[in-house]
C-alpha cells in the first residue's frame, strides 16, 4: 500500500505529544471507556478483536519522519500486540495502569484493555494516540470494532492543494498570531510544573429538562447559532473566578477551539485528523457578565470567519509539516511564552454513534477521556447524547484542588441554569 503523508493537524498532535512527554505525562492519548454488563465474556471479545481486520491494520501503523520530506504513515512489519485481558484487578491498579496506558510509535498507536475488577464489574478501555484519530475517526474506529462489517476508508481522499496558497496563508497566520500575542494570558498551572499523577476526570451531567432550560438561557444570552459561545463563556467565567480567588487577576484569558474540517453530513475515514482552530481572547471586562462574554465570542467568530482563519490556519498547519518539531515548538511557544492557553475546550456536539452492544456484550455506559496537556492542565469536553448535555472536566491536582473544583462546579451549574 502507498501510505499518505500526515495531515497538518496530525503533525500538530505530534507536537502536543512532544510537550506532554517532556512534562512527564504518557503522551497525547485519548481513551474510550465502555462499562460492560457483568455477563460479558471478555475472552471471547478478545478473540474476536484479535481477528478484526481494522484493528490489525490500525495497530500496525506508525509515523515515519523523513525530513526534509513530509512525515508519512507506514506499516510496522510483524504483528503488534493490541489486546490484553486481565482479571481480579483492583480499582487503584485499573486507574494507574489501564487509564494511564501509554501508546506510542514504537509499540503501537492503539491498545485495548479488557478487565474484570475485584468487584465483578467489567470494562473495556481503548487507548488511542491522537495522531491517529480526530473525534469522528475515534467513533468510526469504535463502530468498526463493534460491527466488523462496517466499512470506512482508512485514509481521507487526497484533495488538490496549492503550494503558493499555503505559503501565503502561512505568512498571514504567522503575522496574525504574533500580533495577537498571548503572553499575559491567565493560566491555572505554571509552564514548568510537572504533574505527579494521572489526570482526574469529573462528569457534569444535565437531564433533558435541565438541558432544555440551558439551551433557552443560551439563546437569551445571545448564543444564537448553537450554544457553544454560552458554554465557552461559562467555562471562562469559572476559570477567571478561580484565578481571582487566588489573587491572580490576569488581563485576559486566551484559548483555542478545534474546528472539524470533515465534509458536513459524512462520517468519512478512519485515520488522520481533519481539524483546524479558532482563537479567542476574553478581557477581564468581557468576563463581568455572561452576555458580555457571549457577545465578544460572537464578534471574534464573525471576524475570523470573514478573514478565513479556519482555512488559513489549516493551510499553515500543512506548511509546518516541513518544520522539524523542535523548531515548530519554538514558533508555537513564541506568542504565548510557553503557556499554550488558559484552558482546553472541545464541543463534540450531538453524539451520533451510540454503542449499546459490543460483540455480544451489553454496554452500560460509555466515557470519553481526553488528553490533558499541561499547561493549561484543565480541559473541557462538551457533548449531547439523547437530549442530555454533559461536560467532562479533565484536570491535574497541580492545576486545581478539590475545593476549587467543587466551587467551580457550583458556579458553572448556576451560570448555565
Amino acid at each position: 500500500m502507498n501510505y499518505p503523508s500526515l495531515s497538518g493537524s496530525d503533525y500538530f498532535h505530534l507536537l502536543v505529544d512532544r510537550k506532554m512527554l517532556r512534562n512527564g505525562l504518557v503522551g497525547n492519548i485519548s481513551r474510550i471507556h465502555l462499562e460492560l454488563d457483568s455477563d460479558a465474556n471478555l475472552l471471547l471479545i478478545a478473540e474476536r478483536l484479535d481477528q478484526n481486520q481494522v484493528l490489525n491494520t490500525v495497530g500496525q501503523l506508525k509515523v515515519v519522519h523523513r525530513w526534509p520530506l513530509l512525515p508519512k504513515w507506514d506499516e510496522e512489519k510483524g504483528k503488534r500486540k493490541s489486546v490484553l485481558v486481565q482479571f481480579n484487578m483492583s480499582n487503584s491498579e485499573f486507574n494507574a495502569t489501564v487509564l494511564n496506558r501509554k501508546v506510542d510509535n514504537d509499540n503501537g498507536l492503539v491498545f485495548i484493555d479488557l478487565c474484570e475488577l475485584e468487584d465483578g464489574t467489567k470494562h473495556m478501555v481503548i487507548s488511542m494516540h491522537h495522531v491517529l484519530f480526530d473525534h469522528q475517526g475515534m467513533m468510526n474506529f469504535l463502530h468498526s470494532l463493534a460491527e466488523p462489517h462496517a466499512e470506512f476508508p482508512l485514509f481521507p481522499a487526497k484533495e488538490p492543494s496549492s503550494f503558493w496558497r499555503k505559503l501565503s496563508s502561512g505568512h498571514y497566520m504567522t503575522v496574525y498570531m504574533l500580533c495577537r500575542s498571548s503572553g499575559q494570558l491567565g493560566t491555572l498551572i505554571g509552564k514548568h510544573v510537572k504533574p505527579k499523577e494521572r489526570p482526574k476526570f469529573k462528569l457534569i451531567h444535565f437531564n433533558k429538562e435541565e438541558t432544555a432550560s440551558i439551551e433557552a438561557n443560551a439563546w437569551k444570552a445571545g448564543s444564537r447559532i448553537g450554544q457553544s459561545a454560552f458554554y465557552l463563556s461559562a467555562t471562562a467565567k469559572v476559570v477567571n473566578e478561580t484565578l481571582c480567588k487566588r489573587g491572580d487577576e490576569p488581563p485576559y484569558l486566551w484559548f483555542s477551539v478545534p474546528h472539524n474540517n470533515r465534509r458536513k453530513g459524512t462520517l468519512g475515514h478512519l485515520v488522520s485528523n481533519q481539524l483546524s482552530f479558532l482563537f479567542f481572547r476574553l478581557h477581564k471586562e468581557d468576563l463581568t457578565e455572561i452576555t458580555s462574554s457571549v457577545s465578544s465570542i460572537n464578534y471574534q467568530l464573525k471576524q475570523q470567519l470573514k478573514a478565513r482563519i479556519i482555512e488559513r490556519y489549516s493551510e499553515l498547519q500543512d506548511a509546518l509539516r516541513r518544520m522539524p518539531l523542535f523548531i515548530y515548538e519554538g514558533m508555537v511557544d513564541l506568542a504565548s511564552k510557553g503557556k499554550m492557553s488558559s484552558f482546553g475546550y472541545s464541543d463534540l456536539g450531538e453524539q451520533k454513534t451510540i454503542v449499546k452492544d459490543f460483540l455480544g456484550a451489553k454496554v452500560l455506559r460509555m466515557h470519553h477521556y481526553p488528553p490533558v496537556p499541561s499547561p493549561p492542565g484543565f480541559n473541557v469536553i462538551a457533548s449531547k447524547n439523547n437530549g442530555e448535555l454533559a461536560f467532562v472536566w479533565a484536570y491535574f491536582d497541580e492545576a486545581l484542588n478539590q475545593k476549587e473544583i467543587e466551587e467551580m462546579e457550583i458556579s458553572f451549574r448556576k451560570t448555565l441554569l
